[in-house]
């Protein structure tokens, strides 16, 4: 009887090796296609870097940073408004069929009033945009540091989000620009 049983507990423990020799190859294998994919992704990475302007390009597509931007989220600057230093800056990223998403945002600051600022930018801003007040909705949209925004004009209709946050400020008023969505053409 024994003679039977050596044979199939034989056979039973050559198959486990067969077993773990296929997965092992088969894990070599995705370790060398990884390896691979991750070498020609780097090889094909380019980074351009300035003070002003950041641009990541890689085989699956292009972000650029470009900080610094005149109007960057595209929106009204309130006449006389000063940017806020080191404020502003926008972000692309490239999606099918060659359009582009971006995120925009910059921050400005005026002496004037903010019934002045409130006035002007209700006439400018038109139909497209909601007032609220205090600015819960701006929050949940976009993080501008306009979270505390005394006014703000939201606008969230068509391929973008665009807000306008006025906060009050010691002599005078913040305003804070956003734009996230489809690129704009220009």
């Amino acid at each position: 009887m024994s003679s039977l049983s050596q044979p199939i507990s034989q056979r039973q423990g050559n198959a486990a090796w067969w077993v773990l020799g296929i997965l092992g190859i088969v894990l070599c294998a995705f370790v060398f296609i990884g390896l691979n994919i991750a070498s020609y992704a780097a090889r094909h990475t380019r980074l351009i870097s300035s003070a002003q302007h950041l641009e990541i390009s890689t085989p699956a597509g292009r972000i650029e940073i470009d900080k610094g931007s005149r109007h960057p989220a595209g929106l009204p600057v309130y006449p006389g408004a000063l940017p806020k230093e080191s404020d502003g800056a926008r972000i692309e990223f490239p999606v099918m069929d060659g359009e582009k998403v971006a995120l925009a945002a910059a921050k400005y600051y005026t002496s004037d009033s903010m019934d002045k600022v409130v006035a002007w930018y209700s006439d400018r801003l038109g139909t497209g945009f909601r007032r609220e007040s205090p600015a819960r909705d701006a929050r949940q949209l976009i993080q501008l540091d306009a979270s505390d925004a005394d006014v703000s004009y939201i606008s969230d209709d068509g391929d973008a989000v665009r807000i306008v946050g006025l906060t009050q400020r010691p002599g005078g008023v913040e305003i804070g620009l956003a734009r996230m969505g489809k690129e704009e053409v220009q």
